[in-house]
């Protein structure tokens, strides 16, 4: 029997399994039961977690480690949908593939109902908060939603008062198990939406520590010692594609998945990266085979302070405040922190997507005049009127 040697050299992406379906639920306590709309959603979320990895790698240092929650940031996409613009709505649908808020919010609504009890063996919880200025009410519509669909928490609060910091990173904190302590910087908000992300489980199969011995592993011509976890004469889960092996383990009982792909060599994992495709991966067929399978323990931590350029990669724009306010005066930021500990045993993640919004004074004399849509434009010299150059602009790359 051939072995193989699989060393991973792009981050595991942690994966649930979720049912095809048909109205009625399939019963099946390891996967989640989607009704024919719901697994549109589920379908269409599966290119949302390729794009924005794509769109990570795209924006960031080549030869950084990088990783993101696509599950946090799409849950927090998803209370977005419920209180922006009909046009932002619009894109988001597109990108979390949705027809419609109400396939998108029973979808999350199910998630949040099914993904923690899918395994014994494995923790995972969802968490969602809004807070906000007590000078300020929430939109009818965001408090509704949010709350029927999302479990969503409502503090109204005063950003000026320092205990303000400690709540919010306290309510992290005890949502992440205590691996995200410090998301918020304590500086002034009008309004904060928070998701939160907890996993912790056991491979099905774990490595055995005496096994574990110093290695190399190799970037380019660097050569790094690392931990290197050891299963031999052991049946993993592997497929041979074009320019990548890739090798899926269980957790637990199967209801959750890490696979690991990695590039052949002298194929540029940026390049393997951006040309990657959800279907890529979606016609993978998995064999169980005899196996040496050598991975590198790691923990490491992420953060990533520009969302917003992330999600407009994505085709998203004008994300809003779930305030009933005039939102035009605003400023958001969005930024995710990530943690993933991978050992012998298994896996731990957390992970907090959230947005912070700020508000700025009306000036009753104060215009405002913003080319966001078609324009002309005339370039004049004011003694002749001669006209050097004048055009409408409708297009942008």
């Amino acid at each position: 029997m051939k072995q193989w040697y699989l060393i991973i050299a792009v981050v595991a992406a942690i994966s649930f399994i979720t049912a095809c379906s048909s109205e009625e639920p399939i019963v099946d306590n390891t996967r989640v039961g989607l009704s024919t709309a719901e697994l549109v959603v589920s379908e269409d979320m599966g290119e949302f977690n390729t794009d924005i990895f794509k769109a990570l790698v795209a924006q960031e240092d080549k030869n950084e480690n990088l990783i993101i929650s696509p599950l946090s940031a799409a849950m927090y996409l998803s209370m977005q949908a419920n209180y922006c613009s009909e046009n932002t709505q619009s894109q988001i649908f597109k990108a979390l593939g949705s027809s419609n808020i109400d396939a998108l919010n029973s979808f999350n609504a199910k998630m949040l109902a099914s993904l923690g009890s899918l395994d014994k063996s494995t923790t995972l919880t969802l968490a969602n908060s809004v807070w906000y200025d007590h000078k300020y009410s929430l939109k009818a519509a965001a408090k509704e939603n949010l709350s029927n669909h999302f479990s969503t928490e409502f503090f109204p609060c005063d950003h000026n008062k320092p205990e303000t910091k400690i709540l919010v990173n306290n309510w992290i904190k005890e949502n992440t198990e205590g691996k995200i302590t410090q998301f918020y910087d304590g500086k002034p908000f009008d309004s904060m939406v928070l998701n939160a992300m907890y996993f912790n489980s056991e491979w099905k199969d774990k490595f055995s520590e005496r096994n574990t011995t110093k290695e190399k592993f190799h970037v380019g011509e660097k050569i790094y010692m690392v931990d290197m976890m050891k299963r031999l004469d052991g049946y993993e889960y592997l497929y041979g594609g074009e320019n990548f092996t890739a090798c899926r383990r269980e957790f637990g009982n199967g209801a959750f998945t890490c696979t690991f792909i990695l590039p052949d060599e002298g194929c540029d994992i940026n390049d393997y990266i951006a040309n990657l495709s959800y279907e890529d991966l979606a016609d993978i067929e998995f064999n169980k085979v005899k196996c040496d399978l050598f991975v590198p323990k790691f923990e490491l931590s992420k953060t990533i302070d520009d969302c917003i350029n992330i999600f407009a990669s994505l085709g998203i724009y004008g994300l809003d405040t779930p305030l009933d306010v005039d939102s035009k005066n605003m400023t958001i930021q969005v930024k995710q922190e990530s943690y993933i500990k991978l050992d012998e045993n298994g896996a731990e993640v957390a992970a907090t997507t959230g947005d912070k919004v700020v508000l700025s004074p009306l000036d009753p004399n104060k215009h405002r005049f913003e080319l966001n849509r078609s324009f002309i434009f005339m370039i004049n010299e004011t003694s002749t009127n001669a006209c050097i150059l004048t055009g409408r602009i409708s297009k942008f790359k």
